[in-house]
């Protein structure tokens, strides 16, 4: 699914005073680009490295609780993140977040990495992607936020966007963690 598509269909259904939470490393220029709001107190890039994307949402949600808040991460970045902590303060407190992945199957930061200080080796060429910088298979991401009583989707067709999200944000509102994994 096209980055733009997934910012299209977000524009679409997330209201314009959510407060989004933007750790995406590989998409972020484009949700920079193309997510439709004010950037004052709705829209913040998570700070202090990878894995922040989750904590961040959860300290803007504490600071705002009446505020749909969405962490928008990518799959590796997602990795990085206390995931399993992080879903337990949203259940063990009521302070349901919405999490969204744009799932490119990947580390791009690692592979990055790879290409910058071992530019003649293995993986930089392309042949280690799948053993260094490769997330596959897809993780069912959707069943950890239902181990913590929350709601999961993963989404496969741009059609699938739009609805998904709309069943997050009413799962957010009836106080459940909520993830849509799209890809």
């Amino acid at each position: 699914i096209d980055p733009r598509w997934l910012c299209h269909a977000f524009n679409e259904v997330v209201p314009a005073d959510a407060v989004v939470v933007n750790e995406l490393i590989v998409h972020r220029a484009v949700l920079d680009r193309y997510l439709e709001r004010s950037r004052a107190r709705h829209y913040m890039r998570s700070f202090g490295g990878l894995g922040q994307g989750l904590p961040n949402a959860l300290g803007m949600k504490l600071a705002m609780p009446d505020q749909l808040v969405v962490a928008v991460v990518g799959d590796g970045s997602f990795h990085y993140n206390p995931v399993v902590a992080c879903l337990g303060l949203c259940q063990e407190r009521r302070m349901p977040i919405l999490t969204v992945i744009f799932n490119n199957h990947g580390y791009a930061s690692m592979q990055g990495g790879l290409a910058h200080h071992y530019p003649e080796g293995y993986g930089a060429k392309g042949g280690g992607r799948e053993l260094a910088t490769s997330i596959t298979p897809r993780p069912d991401y959707p069943k950890l936020v239902e181990a913590f009583g929350g709601w999961g989707q993963a989404v496969d067709h741009p059609a699938e966007i739009v609805p998904a999200l709309q069943r997050g944000i009413k799962a957010v509102q009836e106080g459940m963690p909520a993830l849509v994994d799209v890809s």
